[in-house]
C-alpha cells in the first residue's frame, strides 16, 4: 500500500511541474481536526489541531497542484477498568476474592509531521469554489498514551508500538475570498488513513491492551492565506 501511494504522488508531481505556467503560491495554513479511529478497540474520537505551511503550482485555469508541510495532533481517548486486589486471601478462588474497581481514563496522543500531494479543481467560473483531491504522507514525531490518575502505568511512550509511515487518500472542498495580491482560503479537507498504525499492541492496564489494528480519518477545517511568489 505504501509502494502504491508513493508511485501515484509520484504521477501526480510529474504531471504538475510538466504542465506548469504559473506563479507558484506559498501559504500558512492552521485549523482544527477531528480524528476518527478505525479498528477493534479503537480509540474514541477528539479533536486536535494542525498548522504548517502550504503552496499551490497552477498549471491550468482551473487546476493547480497542491502541497506543503503541516504539523498535526491527532488525540483520542479510552476508557478501562483496572482491578485491585487489596486484601488477597490465597485460600479463596480468584472468582470469590475481595477487590476493587478503578475505571481510568486515558488520552492518545499522535504527532505527524505530513505532506498532502493533490490536485485542486475550480468548479465555478469565476474561481471561488474548488474541490482537492489526492493523497498524503505523515511521519510520525511522537505518540503517547497518558492516564488520568498517575497509579502504576500513567504514562506509556508509543514510539515503537506504532508504525512511523502513515498514508491514504485526500479529498477536501472549499473557497477561496480573494485580497489585494494575496487570498483567504477556507476548506474542509478529509485524510481517509490506509495504513495500519500498529506496529505491536502495549498494556494499557487490568486486561486492557491497545487496538490490535487501527487506521486514522482525520476531517480538519483548514483556514489558508497565500500569496504569489514573484
Amino acid at each position: 500500500m505504501k509502494k502504491t501511494l508513493l508511485s501515484v504522488a509520484m504521477g501526480l508531481l510529474l504531471i504538475a511541474v510538466s504542465q506548469g505556467q504559473e506563479k507558484l503560491k506559498l501559504g500558512v495554513v492552521a485549523g482544527a481536526n477531528y480524528n476518527n479511529f478505525i479498528g477493534p478497540d479503537a480509540y474514541d474520537s477528539q479533536f486536535g489541531f494542525t498548522a504548517g505551511v502550504s503552496f499551490e503550482y497552477p498549471f491550468h485555469k482551473k487546476w493547480s497542484f497542491l502541497s506543503g508541510l503541516v504539523f498535526e495532533r491527532k488525540i483520542g481517548t479510552n476508557t478501562f477498568e483496572n482491578i485491585f486486589y487489596d486484601n488477597y486471601n490465597p485460600a479463596l478462588p480468584i472468582e470469590l476474592q475481595p477487590y476493587r474497581s478503578v475505571v481510568r481514563h486515558g488520552w492518545v496522543t499522535f504527532d505527524y509531521i505530513t505532506m498532502p500531494l493533490a490536485f485542486r479543481l475550480k468548479v465555478d467560473k469565476k474561481g471561488y469554489w474548488f474541490a482537492d483531491m489526492g493523497t498524503y504522507f505523515s511521519y510520525l514525531h511522537r505518540a503517547e498514551f497518558e492516564v488520568s490518575e498517575q497509579a502504576g502505568q500513567g504514562y506509556v511512550v508509543l514510539g515503537e508500538h506504532t508504525n512511523r509511515i502513515d498514508g491514504g487518500l485526500l479529498i477536501g472542498i472549499g473557497a477561496i475570498f480573494r485580497l489585494v495580491n494575496s487570498e483567504l482560503i477556507v476548506s474542509v479537507r478529509d485524510q481517509l488513513g490506509l495504513v495500519n498504525n500498529v506496529k505491536s499492541q502495549y498494556y494499557l492496564g487490568e486486561n486492557s491492551y491497545s487496538p490490535e489494528s487501527m487506521q486514522i480519518n482525520t476531517i480538519t477545517l483548514l483556514v489558508g492565506y497565500s500569496f504569489d511568489l514573484k
